[in-house]
């Protein structure tokens, strides 16, 4: 047995209790405001949207009937917001935007704490990964429906994985 997992399997069991709960406990935050907090509307997002309807009804990346113009900011967010609406037509495409980027807001937190806890240790890189889930900043980019999460999140994971 190498000394890491021998290291491992000799620390209390209450640390990795304590994680898992906070973890649970962040998450169903982020879910809980997803789903609760009001319409935080950004016109870049509407933008966006419209063209994943338009999309997704079969009339193309068009912004209205009949105009063909690139007004989206982000090709792949918009034909990923455009899914959804391609088996529902009526769903809320804010509400679809927000679920779509909460995986990717959870990219970011690991890829947070993988970042920290390889330099600086598991306590530290906890606390680097609730002040980044606590930035309000964020939180509002995460409620805009815009591709900034998902964007930060490759950003950081891709950082992470050349790190390691």
């Amino acid at each position: 047995m190498s000394a890491r997992l021998r290291a491992f399997s000799q620390r209390p069991r209450w640390h990795i209790a304590l994680a898992v709960t906070a973890s649970l406990a962040l998450a169903g935050l982020v879910v809980w405001q997803i789903l609760t907090i009001g319409p935080f509307r950004v016109d870049d997002a509407y933008i966006t949207f419209s063209f994943s309807k338009n999309l997704a009804t079969g009339n193309g990346p068009n912004f209205s009937h009949g105009v063909r113009v690139e007004g989206y900011s982000n090709f792949l967010w918009m034909v990923l917001n455009a899914l959804p609406l391609v088996a529902d037509p009526t769903r809320d495409v804010y509400l679809s935007a927000r679920l779509l980027a909460a995986p990717f807001f959870a990219l970011l937190l690991l890829a947070t704490s993988l970042l920290a806890r390889a330099r600086v240790g598991a306590a530290w890189a906890f606390a680097a990964t609730l002040l980044v889930s606590l930035h309000s900043d964020l939180m509002w980019a995460l409620l805009s429906g815009l591709e900034t999460v998902p964007y930060t999140a490759l950003v950081t994971a891709g950082f992470a994985c050349q790190v390691a």
